[in-house]
């Protein structure tokens, strides 16, 4: 039987979102529990439940990208096997950009835990972005 494991990563998201559902269900119990509900605040409460996940996962998208670009200039890796790890389709190379390309999030997350196995070996040590950002 095929069973799904998720990465590292991939787990972390998921325990932020699951955080901010915990979160948002504890205000609606003591909204309700203090007699603090209305229409308008119903209304309210759910806008914050759809932004706050998604904005969540635009962010770490983009440090996703930029983790993922930093490896791949400090492992010396081409965009082709970047391409082939990631399984994503064909692009031109001349204007290839990380904005144009359409990458599912679950070959993220294999992207990135790939190229920070392949820094491990190499290196030794775990790869920090914030370190290398900053030299």
């Amino acid at each position: 039987m095929w069973k799904k494991r998720m990465l590292i990563n991939e787990k972390f998201d998921f325990l932020y979102t699951l955080i901010w559902i915990l979160i948002w269900i504890i205000l609606l119990l003591l909204f309700k529990i203090f007699d603090l509900h209305s229409r308008i605040l119903s209304i309210g409460m759910l806008i914050p439940v759809t932004v706050i996940p998604n904005l969540i996962t635009s962010l770490r998208r983009k440090n996703q990208i930029k983790k993922i670009e930093c490896l791949r200039v400090i492992l010396n890796v081409p965009i082709e096997e970047i391409r082939m790890i990631a399984g994503i389709g064909r692009y031109d190379l001349v204007d290839w950009t990380w904005k144009q390309s359409c990458i599912p999030q679950k070959k993220m997350y294999l992207l990135e835990d790939t190229l920070e196995k392949k820094y491990i070996e190499r290196y030794g040590k775990a790869f920090e972005l914030e370190y290398h950002e900053k030299h």
